[in-house]
């Protein structure tokens, strides 16, 4: 799919309307590189909202870029102008409109048409709040919410969720016959990825994949173990009224959707961590030990850096490297928060930073930039950021980022290379071809995990023993 032509926002406004249009047109511009969620925390930041109406911006702003696929293919039935032709303010409030229309249940149809058409005059498109009403009335009109698709209109009838699908009146989806393009627009991904994910896991698995990427992510926490316990931490959560459960694997606590967890005095007093429950394997795969030397290249926002200082007991030291100083003061934060005293922070290349300290360290972590198809359902613009094109300049970057790395690790060390990606060419095709040109290491584990509903991100790690002190060449 094309990236959106530049859409700047029009200054900060506490509607959640308003605001989802702002964080799509930025989250979707060719020149933005930003995720919607730190967009929203910062207009939220910046023009308060009420609780339920933040919460409205969320499900608008991640909901209609999750879906934007499906929705253009609805907007291109229903509008008497070509997609390419539309205003692109224009065209945001149409998806947003078609979104609450299609998945939406609370707003009565009326409701979403009047706001759509107030949005577009607020937006200074007046004179075109005429088609916008004329748009959402005539999809109004043929539109019909049912529990199940109708496989005789397979074109015209597709699941929204579980347990709910729609009806249109005329022909919306590409033909069957042409399964990747179908199957892209009914579960609105890029064709290309689609292709990718049909060849890799078959049909039934990637149409599961794809739909566990348009729910909304688990909320998991980590208990913080220098504090408290999970038993401990269930207790004290449920004198807050939320009733936390343990994930599946055990190493994490699963917290109720919607839960505000800034607000918990369990969050504020530092007994635990957000982080995804696949997230949380990392640091016991890599074992760091009380007392040793460990790298964090990559480290912001700080979720495993932090996990690795608890199982250390705060005895040794952590290098916390990121290139992003934004990145790193929210890692700070956290550090402080939970009473952290061994992380130590600071900015820089990741690659750079390795070069300038061969074979210093007992442990390290790197965990690379990748395309973030592991965690659709968390990075709902990330599948429009997926290309050919973009694949290979990550690769090359985490290439360098893993040849530097195994410089730095010491004899005997132990370093774990992950990714929150499912393709191959990112994870044990890379390290598989890094460890070919490096004499005097050899890969000890590697796993990976999909996503899964109720359950964590998909993710990959391969831990990597330095066996010899064989100098690595690297290049300048």
């Amino acid at each position: 799919m094309a990236r959106e032509t530049g859409v700047e926002p029009r200054g900060l406004s506490p509607n959640p309307r308003r605001c989802a249009l702002e964080v799509i047109s930025q989250a979707l511009s060719p020149t933005g590189k930003a995720f919607a969620r730190e967009l929203l925390d910062e207009r939220s930041s910046r023009a308060p909202m009420k609780p339920e109406d933040r919460r409205l911006a969320a499900d608008l702003a991640y909901g209609v870029i999750r879906r934007l696929v499906t929705l253009d293919a609805v907007l291109a039935a229903y509008s008497a102008r070509p997609l390419e032709d539309l205003d692109p303010v224009v065209r945001q409030v149409l998806r947003l409109g078609i979104y609450q229309m299609l998945f939406l249940d609370r707003v009565p149809q009326h409701a979403i048409v009047d706001e759509s058409v107030r949005l577009a005059r607020a937006t200074g498109k007046s004179r075109a709040a005429g088609f916008v009403n004329a748009v959402l009335r005539s999809l109004g009109r043929e539109l019909r919410i049912v529990a199940e698709p109708d496989p005789a209109q397979p074109q015209c009838s597709f699941e929204l969720r579980p347990g709910r699908a729609c009806v249109l009146g005329r022909k919306v989806l590409p033909p069957p016959a042409e399964s990747a393009a179908y199957l892209a627009a009914a579960l609105s991904f890029p064709v290309g990825l689609m292709r990718r994910w049909l060849a890799r896991y078959g049909t039934s698995r990637a149409c599961e994949l794809c739909r566990l990427a348009n729910e909304p992510p688990p909320l998991f926490i980590r208990p913080n173990t220098l504090r408290t316990s999970p038993e401990q931490l269930i207790e004290r959560l449920l004198a807050e009224q939320v009733e936390a459960r343990p994930s599946a694997t055990g190493r994490t606590l699963l917290l109720p959707p919607g839960t505000q967890v800034a607000r918990l005095r369990a969050f504020r007093e530092g007994l635990f961590q957000v982080q995804d429950d696949s997230s949380a394997a990392v640091a016991p795969f890599l074992g760091p030990e009380p007392g040793e030397n460990v790298l964090d290249l990559c480290a912001a926002p700080g979720g495993k850096a932090c996990h690795m200082a608890e199982r250390m007991q705060n005895r040794g030291v952590i290098a916390a490297v990121d290139d992003s100083a934004r990145r790193l003061k929210r890692l700070v934060e956290n550090v402080q928060r939970l009473d952290l005293r061994i992380i130590a922070t600071v900015e820089s290349d990741g690659a750079n930073f390795a070069r300038q300290h061969p074979g210093k360290f007992d442990r390290v972590l790197l965990d690379a930039p990748c395309s973030n198809t592991g965690v659709l359902r968390r990075r709902v613009e990330a599948r429009w950021r997926f290309s050919d094109a973009a694949l290979g300049e990550l690769t090359a970057q985490q290439r360098a980022l893993l040849d530097s790395a195994l410089h730095c690790l010491r004899p005997g060390g132990t370093l774990v290379y992950s990714t929150c990606s499912v393709e191959p060419e990112e994870n044990a095709q890379l390290v598989a071809a890094a460890l070919r040109s490096a004499p005097g290491f050899r890969l000890e584990a590697q796993e990976e995990f999909l996503p899964a509903h109720d359950g964590g991100d998909g993710l990959f790690m391969a831990r990597i023993k330095r066996t010899s002190d064989f100098r690595l060449p690297i290049a300048e």
